[in-house]
């Protein structure tokens, strides 16, 4: 049996993700045998900076031969394509550790070409990478990796986890879907919402851009507030919180005139709001009705 850092690895796809990797696990001492990028771009780009690595633009059977672990990190309707295409080289996969880097996608979509169930996996890292750099690798730094899939996998991603120092979370099928779709809350959709709030009545004398330099320490106090918080509640703060019904009339009726699709989304996010102040115990129930009524569609 192999130590854990001298398995061989392959990783086919060189993208922000796959590359990020590369570079945390060649910092971490393992033994990177190939990778695999197709993009010639990427591929030159790579071939400049990694000269020690055996580089190829194709999957072939001398890579799959002598890998006793591969990576699959590309986007996630290529997947299937990359297990049929090992699939097809008739090569014996049986023992060899192979997963995937998907968020959506469990560890099924390879067990299912290779009867190899207790060596397949997927390994989502919660972050978001949005450049293909070698500094990415930092972004590996103390989070979060969803891990699913067999036995034997599970065991050699836990390692992983705790080489590259990121904490593993075991997730099954069902929960790592639920967990994607949080994780396009909290990120992607986080980004719409800013730009939403920030692209808004303001733009008349500050670029959204600005706007958003004006908010953003408040931004990051309240996410700060959030994790030093016992409670989500704990951290609300604002007229609700107060009860400053007068404040909350007067937002209401300047959004009204100004954008109506910020004034829906006012009253929307309010009635969560008013739920977190009576949690907090800091409006009663005759304070809350009294602003829930303002909050009534038109």
């Amino acid at each position: 049996m192999y130590k854990i850092r001298e398995k061989k690895i392959s990783i086919i796809g060189l993208g922000k993700v796959g590359y990020a990797l590369l570079n945390r696990l060649l910092e971490s001492k393992y033994n990177i045998y190939s990778a695999i990028e197709i993009s010639k771009n990427i591929f030159l780009k790579v071939k400049k900076e990694q000269r020690k690595l055996f580089l190829k633009s194709e999957i072939t059977s001398e890579v799959i031969n002598n890998s006793d672990v591969i990576i699959i990190s590309v986007k996630d309707d290529e997947i299937e394509s990359i297990c049929e295409k090992i699939k097809s080289l008739n090569i014996n996969v049986n023992g060899k550790i192979i997963f995937h880097t998907s968020g959506v996608l469990s560890s099924k979509i390879i067990s299912k070409y290779f009867k190899n169930s207790k060596y397949s996996g997927s390994f989502q890292p919660i972050q978001t990478f949005n450049k293909h750099s070698r500094e990415l690798k930092n972004k590996f730094n103390n989070i979060y990796i969803l891990i699913e899939g067999g036995t034997n996998y599970l065991e050699y991603a836990k390692q992983i986890c705790r080489d590259i120092k990121c904490m593993p979370v075991i997730v099954n099928e069902n929960q790592k879907k639920l967990f994607h779709i949080t994780s396009v809350f909290a990120s992607n959709y986080l980004i719409a919402y800013i730009e939403f709030i920030c692209d808004n009545y303001l733009k008349k004398n500050y670029k959204s851009k600005m706007i958003f330099k004006i908010v953003k320490p408040l931004i990051i106090s309240t996410i700060d507030n959030i994790d030093k918080s016992k409670e989500f509640y704990d951290a609300l703060s604002g007229p609700i919180e107060r009860g400053d019904i007068n404040t909350i009339k007067k937002h209401l009726e300047e959004l009204k005139n100004l954008n109506t699709e910020l004034y829906s989304f006012y009253k929307f996010l309010g009635m969560r709001t008013i739920n977190l102040a009576l949690k907090k115990k800091s409006i009663d129930n005759k304070t809350a009705l009294k602003i829930k009524k303002l909050f009534k569609y038109d």
